[in-house]
């Protein structure tokens, strides 16, 4: 290769295209199970049945792996990235604690996969920095019906043949409902503390703006960002593990640090019964900015990226520890909505406030949420009794 050529334009030329990720798994001469991910996995030939995937030639991973005379490739499934990342890891101990059993050939299957497939070793040649595998498949079979893992610009997400709006949770009918209820007192919390008053509710891995007042909100109905650590900690349920871990997702593989702190910000926000999050100073315009394009029906990837690393630096401000005097810059204040059935978290939000505020102040904002929150709720709950609509 000639120093003229542009490898990080090649690379994210070729990040263009989508693929599928499947963990290709052996168990090696020392008779270990071992894993790797791969996103280059293809069918080569119908006869006879072959396979093949590209591996790295300086990947250890793959350096055990090709010992083995067989192996299993696994088509993961979208809600498997913590599989993906696990085994694209350097950590140690990978198949513990994982569901799995041996195939025909002794192979690792994985539980929950979308199908797998045992291939006896056909051919290993030589293509530049990687080697070229092929397999002649010998058993396969489907796994669950679900959507599949896709790779794409650098991130992981799943194939979607429709808008990214979350039109088919089943909660979202009543959660509509509750915004359209609620708009008068919407509207009298907005223009009680001069800000913006929105509900959000937690929909298909985001948070969700279904409902907003106030005259200069920058959170509008339809506006969504990740429900990650550091957002939104309230609306985590302290007594589900699965939903913790969801919200925790940013540092399931190493990060051991960000994972405690964040945990202790989800105590301390339960602890204090609403989430803040603080300003360093009056400029949003870069979080602002990437949030927009987050909202969008058609981010990418790296959109996606670039707004969980401008999070990233500015997580101290969500839920600190402690609040005591001094004067506060407010991004916003969450709540959360008591809802009449077992569904999605809800959250009554304020933002727009003013700046450089006591905590006295910070207080009553909290009050006037809190009762509108407990209205919110009332008045629903009164409604669904009236009409009989079913919990």
């Amino acid at each position: 290769m000639t120093q003229s050529f542009d490898v990080l334009r090649f690379r994210s030329t070729l990040s263009q295209y989508p693929t599928g990720v499947v963990i290709v798994t052996a168990i090696d001469a020392e008779g270990e199970p071992v894993g790797m991910v791969v996103g280059s996995f293809t069918s080569v030939s119908l006869d006879p049945p072959l396979v093949g995937f590209f591996a790295a030639k300086s990947s250890q991973t793959f350096t055990r792996l090709r010992t083995a005379r067989s192996f299993c490739i696994n088509v993961l499934a979208h809600d498997q990235e913590w599989l993906c990342r696990r085994f694209a890891s350097r950590a140690e101990g990978k198949f513990d604690d994982i569901a799995w059993k041996p195939g025909p050939l002794g192979n690792p299957q994985f539980d929950g996969v979308l199908a797998w497939a045992e291939c006896e070793t056909y051919d290993v040649s030589d293509a530049g920095d990687h080697s070229f595998v092929m397999g002649t498949t010998v058993e396969m079979e489907f796994g669950q019906s679900a959507l599949p893992l896709l790779f794409f610009q650098g991130g992981y997400g799943r194939f979607s043949s429709h808008s990214m709006v979350p039109r088919s949770h089943p909660d979202v009918l009543n959660i509509v409902r509750l915004a359209e209820r609620a708009r008068p007192a919407l509207d009298a919390l907005a223009s009680a503390v001069d800000g913006d008053a929105s509900i959000v509710g937690v929909l298909s891995g985001d948070l969700v703006v279904v409902g907003s007042s106030g005259g200069a909100s920058t959170v509008t109905t339809g506006s969504r960002f990740p429900f990650v650590a550091p957002i939104g900690a309230i609306l985590v349920p302290m007594d589900d593990d699965a939903a913790i871990s969801e919200w925790l997702m940013p540092y399931q593989v190493g990060n051991d640090d960000d994972r405690r702190l964040s945990l202790e910000k989800l105590r301390a926000a339960h602890e204090r019964g609403y989430s803040i999050a603080l300003r360093q100073d009056g400029s949003d315009e870069e979080l602002m900015a990437s949030w927009n394009e987050y909202s969008s029906e058609n981010r990418t990837p790296w959109q996606e990226r670039d707004f969980r690393m401008t999070l990233a630096t500015i997580s101290d401000l969500y839920d600190p520890d402690v609040l005591g005097d001094g004067m506060y810059f407010v991004r916003s204040i969450i709540v959360p909505i008591a809802f009449p059935f077992h569904g999605s978290p809800l959250g009554l939000r304020l933002g727009g406030l003013r700046q450089g505020v006591s905590l006295e102040t910070i207080t009553a904002w909290v009050d006037e949420l809190q009762l509108s929150a407990q209205q919110i709720s009332h008045e629903f709950s009164s409604e669904r009794e009236v009409d009989g609509t079913p919990r």
